[in-house]
């Protein structure tokens, strides 16, 4: 048993001593400190130990009870004072030669001898002892200020380099317990209010992101740290989704509630503090199994095709989808840009197999680039098919007419076809003619 267990076990006697005073001027945690205080006057005094402090409870509870009726015999004297104003908030501290501690530090360059290190370790004992007397928020506030100038760290390291063992370390344990009931990051917080958060301590404090719950407070504050991390990179909140990688959390020191709340499921806690702002394939990894299911593909597909491209699908008739060259335009890299990989691997590395899946009355069957349908008696008779469609139903035109040349076909969507070599067509019109109309051969000559 150390001496952190020692002082957590005499918090219940320290409690129940509190409770018997109703002290003008100071709340409930005011006299915990008090009590605080003198238990750890006891413990020195009496050289108790974690072997033998049973013995001694009845002596520290004479200790713990006559500070407080101090205390009080103090207010009633002097009725109305607010405590912060007399020793814990703007009291002058004063220490040798009545010079203020805080200020010591404060003033390095004309106090350097002073900082040689074989007289820090006694400089902040002398300072610690200080603060366990005049309870004064400056003389609390030295301490962790000295404790980060021996450490010889930058502000932004401190809440990663000051652990409850670094207290332990330097002889602060009942110096951290009487003020703060041993807790780093309330000492920190104190010394430099508002600067940090408790989850970029290197231990969050035990209870800091709670449980579900009725109220789900602890679900809260875990949003509330993720939107306070994600602003901090100084981005826009368009590439989130890119941002908030696993890295990203192990970097933030939110995996405790990533894991807690949301399964390991950075779209389920990212959605959670921003919700239905941004999709699942938004991410850098879609959630695993996700696209197994069609109606996820579908979603995704007309997200991209239709919010982001902007090209309204529904409303098009499948001659406008031609005209407008859509088929060309929604490519591998198109599925790529919007994180859309995983689904364009599921149909074989085609984007003209998932858009005919997800819109299949809105392509023709000769739609979408492709060198391999030009191929064998198959391809010719489907460029048969491509060109009497283009001509008699998309064009309205006789397949006689003068207007169709080698431009014609380019123009109207089947450069692919007239050029294609496995066709044989050489980019020869009348080829492609005699092709799609046998019975006509003679009126092309």
């Amino acid at each position: 048993m150390d001496s952190s267990v020692l002082l957590k076990k005499l918090n219940g006697l320290i409690i129940s001593c509190a409770k018997r005073f109703f002290i003008d001027g100071l709340d409930f945690e005011d006299m915990i400190q008090i009590g605080r205080v003198a238990a750890w006057k006891g413990i020195e005094d009496h050289e108790i130990t974690e072997d033998n402090y049973k013995k001694y409870l009845p002596l520290l509870k004479t200790y713990i009870v006559n500070a407080l009726k101090t205390e009080l015999k103090r207010t009633k004297a002097k009725k109305r004072i607010n405590l912060s104003e007399s020793v814990r908030i703007d009291a002058p501290v004063s220490f040798e030669n009545e010079r203020k501690l805080h200020e010591l530090i404060e003033d390095k360059k004309s106090s350097e001898d002073f900082f040689e290190k074989e007289r820090q370790q006694k400089f902040l004992m002398q300072l610690k002892d200080h603060a366990l007397k005049e309870r004064s928020r400056k003389s609390i506030k030295a301490v962790v200020w000295f404790l980060v100038h021996i450490l010889d760290i930058r502000k932004e390291e401190i809440p990663r380099k000051i652990s409850f063992e670094i207290f332990y370390k330097f002889g602060l344990q009942y110096y951290l317990w009487v003020f703060f009931n041993n807790s780093p990051y309330r000492a920190i917080n104190y010394a430099y209010p508002g600067q940090f958060s408790p989850y970029e301590m290197l231990r969050v404090p035990n209870g800091y992101w709670g449980s579900e719950g009725k109220a789900g407070w602890g679900r809260r504050r875990a949003i509330k740290a993720l939107k306070k991390a994600l602003e901090s990179t100084g981005y826009p909140p368009e590439p989130y989704p890119k941002i908030a990688s696993y890295r990203f959390f192990v970097e933030m020191r939110l995996t405790a509630p990533l894991n807690k709340f949301f399964g390991w499921s950075q779209y389920a806690y990212l959605d959670a503090a921003f919700p239905g702002k941004y999709k699942p394939w938004e991410m850098n990894f879609s959630p695993k199994g996700f696209f197994e299911k069609r109606e996820n593909i579908v979603s995704a597909v007309k997200w991209m095709v239709e919010e982001k491209m902007n090209i309204p699908m529904e409303e098009l008739t499948v001659y406008e989808v031609w005209e407008m060259r859509i088929d060309k335009k929604i490519t591998k890299e198109i599925f790529s840009f919007y994180g859309l990989r995983e689904v364009l691997a599921r149909y074989n590395n085609s984007p003209g197999k998932v858009l005919k899946d997800v819109y299949p009355e809105k392509f023709l069957p000769w739609s979408f680039p492709c060198k391999e349908k030009w191929k064998g008696e198959e391809g010719k008779r489907l460029a048969a098919q491509a060109t009497k469609w283009v001509i008699e139903e998309y064009a309205g035109i006789s397949p006689l007419s003068s207007e169709i040349g080698y431009r014609f076909f380019t123009e109207n969507g089947l450069h692919g076809m007239i050029t294609s070599r496995s066709l044989g067509f050489n980019s020869s019109p009348k080829a492609a003619l005699i092709n799609a109309y046998p019975h006509l051969k003679s009126s092309f000559d």
